[in-house]
């Protein structure tokens, strides 16, 4: 983190409806100057287990709000940027205050930010986490559980929750549609959402035949490889610009 060898990259997220770009996820990589590309699963639990996350992710998400920002006030973009939170965070005292000072500095206005929390995390300890999250989305900032699906959660703390968005596991969506179980599941955290009146995300996309599954049971939005690869600050700028044409292209096809 000293030595800047950090980077943060975007992976877009499309509203299946009408496949309009309506936000990215950031993604925290780290290019090593000897052992080159280290993957986030071998360096995330370390960041944890040393607290180091907390620096690690006040970084991400100063990083990720400047940029959003700026193309925001340039015009280009108007959706909203997801930044993963771990439990580690959540517990740091001074966790809503950094929140708080980052959108300020970054000029960013907070109904762009949403927070993703991983299910786990959040039943780790879901009375301590529901006070922090409420004052997060006092703020007016959204919140998502990631990975849903895989971390038992509790219906009765989802309720009280301010969760504004259920992001349904990669696990669920690389066999869809030919895997009975997989649709199952799929639909069912997508009616889930929609009568808890929360948004459905579908992580992991790589097909027209998942596309198309989701869209039909509602789901919606989507992300994954389909529409885009985590992308670099300026690859992602393009990526914006030049989303309306491959937008006609899709809707064409669908």
């Amino acid at each position: 983190l000293e030595q800047n060898q950090f980077t943060v990259c975007y992976q877009p997220q499309v509203q299946l409806s009408d496949m309009k770009l309506v936000g990215f996820e950031a993604l925290v990589r780290w290019n090593h100057p000897e052992m080159g590309y280290i993957s986030p699963s071998r360096f995330i639990d370390v960041a944890e287990n040393s607290k180091l996350i907390i620096p690690l992710g006040k970084w991400v998400l100063k990083q990720a709000c400047n940029d959003i920002s700026e193309w925001i006030h340039c015009g280009i973009f108007d959706g909203t940027i997801a930044v993963n939170t771990s439990g580690v965070e959540l517990e740091y005292n001074d966790f809503v205050d950094d929140v708080f000072e980052i959108l300020t500095d970054s000029k960013l206005n907070s109904r762009h930010l949403e927070i993703e929390v991983t299910e786990s995390s959040l039943m780790h300890n879901p009375t301590r986490w529901l006070e922090i999250l409420r004052k997060l989305a006092d703020l007016g900032i959204s919140l998502a559980i990631d990975d849903f699906g895989t971390g038992y959660s509790s219906l009765s703390y989802l309720r009280q929750m301010p969760v504004n968005t259920l992001k349904i596991d990669q696990s669920f969506i690389e066999e869809l549609p030919n895997d009975a179980d997989s649709c199952i599941v799929a639909e069912t955290i997508v009616g889930l959402a929609k009568n808890m009146r929360m948004k459905s995300l579908a992580e992991g996309i790589e097909t027209v035949e998942q596309c198309l599954f989701l869209r039909k049971v509602g789901c919606h939005v989507g992300q994954g490889y389909f529409f885009g690869k985590p992308l670099n600050k300026e690859d992602a700028k393009q990526f914006i610009l030049q989303w309306d044409q491959f937008r006609k292209k899709l809707l064409d096809e669908f």
